[in-house]
């Protein structure tokens, strides 16, 4: 596909996503599932993995953005269905997300700030999170602007 047909399948998906948002926020619940499940459809066709939607659909390769996007749409279509069906529908929503591998737990369902080498346990040491030894490093500066 070229970059043109590209962008173009981005901008439908991105206003399918603010359709069903506006769904959401209109109490039209069952409008906006189904447009959150079509949505999905986009990501992994006939239930596949990841990775075979995106050689299918390479503008949804393995990339930030369109793993903050497809999260996104899985975050507004739980919603969406609980407000609809109630919490079981909710959390099959969830399911299926942690199945394609979005988020390793349904009870977690971070947007933009996910790292799935991040695994859960009481302390991690500054060196292991690149992140937090910047931070650290930074603490002079960050404190001076703070008196």
């Amino acid at each position: 596909a070229s970059v043109d047909e590209r962008l173009a399948a981005c901008a439908s998906r991105h206003l399918l996503l603010e359709l069903g948002q506006a769904c959401s926020m209109l109490r039209r619940e069952a409008d906006a599932v189904r447009i959150f499940r079509a949505l999905s459809h986009a990501f992994a066709a006939g239930g596949a993995s990841r990775a075979a939607a995106a050689a299918e659909h390479p503008v949804l390769a393995d990339d930030a953005r369109a793993r903050l996007f497809e999260r996104e749409v899985y975050t507004h279509w739980g919603a969406a269905a609980a407000r609809l069906g109630g919490r079981a529908e909710e959390r099959r929503v969830y399911q299926l997300a942690v199945e394609r591998g979005l988020w390793r737990s349904t009870l977690q369902r971070p947007l933009e700030h996910y790292a799935r080498s991040l695994t859960a346990r009481p302390f991690w040491e500054a060196s292991e999170l690149p992140e937090a030894a910047a931070l650290q490093r930074a603490f002079p500066a960050i404190l001076a602007e703070c008196n």
